[in-house]
């Protein structure tokens, strides 16, 4: 019905819609609110709500607006547009209306064709190839659901080494203890291999920056790896530090940081 030919006090009118919209809609909860303009300097905001013990709204709502907050249709609950419209939409005279309608929240079901849930389409659909869309030449086994640590070691790389290192001064005779560092991208390297390499070095005689020169040129060789550095600090002589570092790229060497075993 339009409320704009009709006669009813304040009060009823709001009771009225109130009514219509509980009888007609049968929603959870119902509030219906009119703020009308002012006759003779009062205030008449009649306000009717379903929930017992609900404090009215306060003066500063705003006019002419109608709030509502609807949940998804059900089935038994659908409604026409028009009868929405003329449930919901009623501005009568010069007042504003503001209502908040709450509507049975439906039954939670499977998710639809166009919005699959988490992890359904990985399940069900043959050519996903991930969120991103992109298609990647190796996945280094992740799709299948491991991770295969040897294929991204050789791209990523690793440092290895140890304490072990051992060699003669190429004068005096006198052994040279260091800890050596090998860092690498490329095919893994095996570790008891090359510890069996690094200890190798104990009977050799020659000076630190040679012995380091010919451990990058055997790795190099022998591994073929990406990048390589080998850095090997030795113990001091003399109170002088003793540092080769030869890498495989250009750039500035590593913080020539103190060494407990210095």
């Amino acid at each position: 019905m339009s409320f704009r030919e009709h006669n009813e006090f304040h009060e009823q009118c709001v009771e009225r819609m109130f009514c219509d919209l509980m009888a007609r809609c049968a929603p959870q909860r119902l509030e219906v609110w009119a703020r009308y303009t002012r006759r003779g300097g009062l205030d008449i905001n009649p306000w009717r709500s379903s929930v017992a013990g609900a404090a009215q709204p306060g003066r500063s709502a705003p006019m002419g607006r109608v709030n509502v907050l609807p949940a998804p249709p059900v089935e038994g609950m659908a409604f026409e547009r028009r009868n929405r419209e003329a449930a919901m939409l009623a501005v009568y005279g010069r007042g504003g209306l503001s209502a908040t309608l709450v509507l049975p929240v439906p039954v939670l079901a499977d998710p639809p064709a166009h919005a699959p849930a988490h992890g359904w389409r990985k399940k069900h659909d043959p050519d996903y190839i991930g969120y991103t869309g992109r298609k990647w030449e190796r996945d280094y086994g992740i799709l299948d659901g491991r991770c295969s640590t040897e294929a991204v070691g050789a791209v990523v790389g690793g440092v290895i080494g140890g304490h072990l290192l051992k060699s003669n001064c190429l004068v005096t005779g006198q052994p040279d203890w260091a800890t050596v560092y090998v860092n690498y991208t490329g095919a893994p390297i095996d570790r008891a291999g090359l510890l069996r390499y690094i200890v190798s070095f104990r009977e050799h005689n020659e000076f630190h920056e040679q012995c380091v020169e010919r451990m990058f040129c055997d790795l190099m060789a022998r591994c073929a790896p990406a990048r390589l550095e080998v850095w090997a600090r030795y113990t001091r002589r003399g109170g002088l530090d003793i540092n080769p570092w030869r890498s495989s790229v250009t750039g500035a060497p590593p913080l020539n940081q103190g060494d407990p075993r210095q």
